[in-house]
């Protein structure tokens, strides 16, 4: 299913941006939109061992702390999943997870600094399509876990 699509049936109350051409980073998103980096969300999908998976939804301005991933997850020795595992798991290319929407049986965890702002922005499927919503639409359409996961 179409992450607008997804967005539709759940009545999620998000907006959805077409582009002509894909922003080559999040500062050029930041600028066009003449918000901070804070505001623009990053979905990342990381394997550990027995090939358990997790996925981190955190701020554009932060890196991500597999340590604390690991902590809160319970799932050792963490890396990116590979692009192949990506697509089979979510439906979505590397780079193009949507915020909500993508398939897939793992949990989400969320980081509490996305909670800062009122509204983030965020790939939508596509290189060409960006979503806003609420870290509260985040969190309860991902059955989403909160806690600090950023360095």
């Amino acid at each position: 299913m179409l992450v607008t699509e997804y967005i539709k049936k759940n009545n999620i109350k998000a907006e959805i941006f077409s582009l002509d051409t894909p922003f080559p980073t999040n500062k050029h998103i930041a600028r066009y939109f003449a918000i901070k980096e804070r505001n623009i969300f990053v979905t990342q999908l990381l394997q550990g061992e027995n090939k358990r998976l997790i996925m981190c939804i955190f701020p554009s301005d932060k890196r991500l702390n597999f340590k604390r991933v690991e902590e809160v997850s319970g799932i050792k020795r963490l890396r990116y999943a590979d692009r192949e595992v990506v697509y089979k798991t979510t439906g979505y290319e590397v780079g193009c997870i949507p915020l909500v929407g993508y398939k897939g049986d793992f949990d989400t965890v969320i980081d509490e600094s996305v909670f800062e702002v009122d509204k983030g922005i965020g790939i939508a499927g596509e290189p060409t399509k960006l979503m806003k919503l609420t870290p509260e639409d985040i969190k309860q359409y991902n059955n989403g876990i909160v806690a600090l996961i950023v360095k």
